[in-house]
C-alpha cells in the first residue's frame, strides 16, 4: 500500500484531480476554502481528510449531480474526514435521481465529522446508499451533521439494500 499524502490545493487544485492521482492506500489532505465540485473515489480505497474541519472547509456540488460518490466497490478503508457537503443535486439510476449529498453504490466507506446539508435528490437528499440487491456493504458514518436536505423519499438518508452503522450522528431538519 501506498503511504503518499497529496495536497489540495498545492499540489493540486481540486480535489478530484488528487482523487485521480493517488494511488490505494493515500491520504488527500485539503486546505481551508470552499471548492466547487463534484468527487468520485473511482472505486479507490483513499482517504480525504480536511486540515481544518467541516466548518471551514466546503465541497459545494453547484447543483450538478452528487457532490461525492462511491459507486466502485470502496472498503471501509476509503474515508471523508471533516468537510461540508452542500449543493448536491444527485445522480440518476434507474431514471431516479439518487444522494444529492452523497451516493454510495456497493461500498463500504467512513466518513467522520462531515455536515452534509442542502442537498436535494428523489431520494436521499443527504445520503443514497444504494443496492439493486441485498448486500454485505457495511458503510459507517460517526460525528456526523444531517440537515436542511430535501427529497421525496429520505430527506435525511435512503437506503435500498445496504445497511450502514451511524454513530453519534444528528439527522434532523430534513
Amino acid at each position: 500500500i501506498n503511504a503518499t499524502t497529496l495536497h489540495v490545493p498545492s499540489e493540486y487544485l481540486n480535489i478530484q484531480s488528487s482523487l485521480t492521482a493517488s494511488e490505494i492506500g493515500a491520504t488527500v489532505l485539503v486546505a481551508t476554502g470552499t471548492y466547487f465540485e463534484n468527487i468520485s473515489f473511482e472505486g479507490k480505497d483513499i482517504v480525504i481528510i480536511s486540515e481544518m474541519g467541516s466548518e471551514q472547509t466546503i465541497i459545494d456540488g453547484s447543483d450538478n449531480g452528487s457532490v461525492v460518490t462511491f459507486a466502485g466497490g470502496e472498503s471501509e478503508n476509503a474515508g471523508l474526514i471533516g468537510f461540508t457537503i452542500r449543493n448536491g443535486s444527485g445522480t440518476f439510476v434507474s431514471f431516479l435521481n439518487y444522494g444529492g449529498g452523497i451516493l454510495v453504490k456497493s461500498a463500504s466507506p467512513h466518513w467522520e465529522n462531515l455536515i452534509i446539508t442542502s442537498n436535494s435528490a428523489f431520494a436521499g437528499g443527504g445520503i443514497a446508499y444504494h443496492s439493486t440487491e441485498p448486500t454485505d456493504f457495511t458503510p459507517s458514518i460517526k460525528n456526523c451533521i444531517i440537515n436542511n436536505n430535501f427529497a421525496s423519499e429520505g430527506g435525511g438518508i435512503f437506503c435500498a439494500n445496504i445497511s450502514p452503522v451511524i454513530e453519534n450522528t444528528q439527522i434532523i431538519s430534513n
